[in-house]
């Protein structure tokens, strides 16, 4: 009968990630007759009940009584003792503190297989797994970092989660769950659930309630004002599944928590609170996650409120936009890892996805929402804009499901170029535009062209209203090939007016104002 350790870590400062993964890897081990040590810093007060009931079956070992960990070495040491007294087979490290310095010890004599998302450390084992999706660079990550034996378990695919998660539940109402992993700052998210929760009241939304779930080490938590029909707070909850299968919409931070809302298919709002959380917005979309934001943007309280009460009413379109994942994970993670860890089964292959059909010119999806900001914010874009400032992702995740813009997009090669978009203001009989070009390449005739396509097919009963920065002399000249004249003051101050209004316009005699 095998013997396995498993080093890894809980206390106030550690969020319940790896705790949890621990417990449900362990679980399965134990159906295949393991025997399984548990190899703890300190026994802790207030969560030894957790600890002792969660890993009954498992032999709970406190390294530290009345010291802590300080170094790898000692630590080792310690850890060496007890593989040597019990004739531990395999070693399981799902600890940030461990690299080589701790592993030399029992590489070679134990196989060693680390749990892992930090691919700039150093490791000597035999197995390393790490779920974490980077678009292209998963499978090439560690490189350099790995003796040549290693082998690298890398990907969703083994993403360990709650086996016992089900999909099918169904809710009348509609739950908001904010999370903010095992610990975190109730001070982060607080202001936004009493924004939230007055604009429900205020809106008589009957079918909204919101669930709050306090881990077990937060901080700052008070439930002043939290105490309304419509709140619901969980308090000390360590494993949260069954509140997620019942969430319409996800609130909290993107942890490993982010493998069972994709599995669950919940669109969400997440930000990181750590640097290891951090990640680009196209592999995020990947996992089905196109709204995330800096945790900076937290502060804006009321807009992300608002923002969640329009997913609210579009939930349909977002729950569509969720579906639209290229990655999907599933709940056998666990079994993948052990049938390669202790079966020998080959590892599972790369995944290789297509490259996204662009056609020439066409309508701009909710699936384009990030990269749609992140060209938009390009300096050579803001300086060319009215609005030279950065639009934050709050904002513009609200102007995106509230503006009454056309928004269309220009491809060439495969690739967009141009993204392009315009509005008719009905009441003055107006059509307004805008275009901008994203991070490849654009000609002179590519912008002819699509600006061409634009006056060709909207209403020719309308006219054209344009804004242009005096600085900005190349599309001065393109608007006047297309035959956009000046507005003269004089004649026709009313238009002027509009725009300077509508856009917000500071200082008249740096622009030119157009028609056509």
């Amino acid at each position: 009968m095998k013997k396995i350790l498993i080093r890894t870590n809980f206390d106030e400062k550690i969020g319940l990630g790896h705790i949890m993964r621990m417990f449900y890897f362990a679980s399965y081990l134990k159906k295949k007759k393991f025997i399984i040590y548990l190899a703890l810093d300190r026994n802790i007060n207030k969560f030894s009940n957790f600890l002792r009931l969660k890993f009954s079956f498992c032999n709970i070992i406190y390294i530290y009584d009345k010291t802590k960990f300080n170094n790898q070495l000692e630590d080792a040491n310690k850890i060496k003792k007890i593989v040597n007294g019990f004739n531990i087979t395999h070693i399981i490290i799902d600890d940030y503190r461990i690299n080589k310095t701790w592993e030399k010890f029992f590489f070679k004599k134990q196989k060693i297989i680390v749990f892992s998302d930090l691919d700039n450390k150093k490791h000597l084992c035999d197995f390393i797994i790490d779920s974490r999706w980077l678009g292209k660079f998963t499978h090439s990550r560690y490189k350099g970092n790995l003796p040549k034996v290693t082998k690298k378990l890398l990907g969703p695919k083994y993403a360990i989660i709650n086996h016992n998660l089900k999909k099918t539940i169904k809710n009348k109402k509609f739950i908001i769950t904010f999370y903010l992993g095992g610990g975190g700052n109730f001070n982060m998210i607080k202001n936004t659930i009493i924004s939230l929760s007055k604009l429900i009241n205020e809106k008589k939304y009957k079918n909204i309630s919101i669930y709050l779930i306090v881990g077990p080490t937060i901080v700052n938590f008070k439930k002043k004002n939290l105490k309304k029909k419509h709140i619901r707070v969980i308090k000390n909850s360590y494993d949260i599944s069954k509140i997620l299968q019942k969430t319409s919409f996800f609130v909290g931070v993107s942890s490993s928590i982010i493998y069972e809302l994709n599995y669950l298919g919940i669109p969400s709002l997440i930000f990181p609170t750590t640097s290891n959380q951090i990640n680009k917005d196209n592999d995020l979309e990947d996992m089905g996650f196109y709204f995330n934001m800096e945790k900076s943007n937290l502060i804006y309280s009321k807009k992300i409120s608002q923002f969640i009460l329009q997913i609210y009413h579009k939930y349909i379109r977002i729950k569509k936009l969720t579906k639209k994942r290229k990655i999907e994970v599933d709940n056998k993670g666990v079994e993948r890892i052990y049938s390669i860890i202790f079966k020998n089964k080959k590892i599972f292959k790369k995944i290789i996805f297509k490259d996204p059909n662009y056609n020439s010119i066409s309508i701009v999806r909710d699936n384009l929402v990030n990269y749609y900001l992140n060209c938009r914010n390009l300096k050579s874009n803001r300086d060319n804009s009215v609005n030279r400032k950065l639009i934050k992702k709050i904002d513009h995740y609200l102007w995106w499901f509230l503006n009454n813009f056309k928004h269309y997009y220009f491809a060439k090669n495969n690739k967009i170029i141009i993204f392009l978009s315009h509005k008719l203001i009905k009441r003055e009989n107006y059509f307004i535009g805008s275009w901008f070009k994203t991070f490849e390449k654009v000609s002179i005739l590519d912008i002819l062209k699509v600006l061409n396509w634009q006056l060709k097919n909207m209403k020719k009963k309308y006219r054209w209203l344009a804004v242009i920065k005096k600085s900005n002399k190349l599309v001065f000249k393109i608007n006047t090939y297309l035959k956009f004249k000046k507005i003269n003051p004089i004649y026709d101050s009313k238009s002027i007016n509009f725009l300077v209004n509508h856009y917000k316009i500071k200082n008249k005699s740096n622009y030119y104002f157009l028609e056509k």
